[in-house]
């Protein structure tokens, strides 16, 4: 109905509401080939992000998931959020990394390399320095200083006032002080 209503409105183009379904409908099984091709892009892609967001479809809640590998993005909406709709999509056996929120379904791509973004590292280090006390709380502090450091760095580079090699230089900095780190909070456990 949407649909016909915009094309009245439009370009004066008048449809009714099976139309705009049937034309829908031949439109979608014509793509399906090309969907393939960007489903087998996805898996075959090296490192790949996956996400899902809320979504409604006739009035009830659903998701959209997505997989965005290194030369395609694939879209699915599903009435589920767990690994199915997402192993469907990306296949069980995928073996490159994953960088994902930390949803739980996504732990059992057992075959893949496990990546957080950095908003998740930095909301998870928050919540534990919200959560510790006295000596706890340093580990966690130090994370975020890190990370907004990282940040701060990426944006240096980005707008040209840092070099790739004075990146690579404080980049490898940063990844030995987080190692000197998650040892010092092993410690503490």
């Amino acid at each position: 109905g949407k649909v016909a209503q915009l094309l009245q409105e439009l370009f004066g183009i008048t449809i009714s509401r099976n139309t705009s379904v049937r034309s829908t409908l031949r439109t979608a099984a014509r793509c399906v080939p090309q969907h393939h091709e960007i489903q087998l892009g996805v898996r075959n892609s090296p490192r790949v992000t996956a996400d899902e967001t809320g979504w409604r479809v006739n009035r009830k809640n659903a998701w959209l998931h997505e997989m965005v590998g290194t030369r395609a993005t694939l879209y699915e909406i599903d009435k589920g959020r767990g690994f199915e709709v997402s192993a469907a999509m990306l296949g069980t056996n995928f073996t490159g990394h994953l960088i994902h929120d930390g949803w739980k379904s996504y732990d059992r791509f057992r075959k893949a390399t496990h990546l957080q973004g950095v908003v998740q590292i930095l909301r998870h280090a928050r919540e534990l320095s919200d959560m510790a006390s006295g000596a706890g709380v340093l580990v966690p502090q130090a994370i975020i200083l890190l990370f907004q450091d990282a940040l701060v760095l990426r944006d240096e580079h980005l707008a040209g006032r840092a070099t790739q090699s004075e990146l690579r230089k404080c980049a490898d900095l940063l990844e030995d002080t987080l190692q000197e780190l998650v040892k010092i909070g092993r410690a503490h456990v």
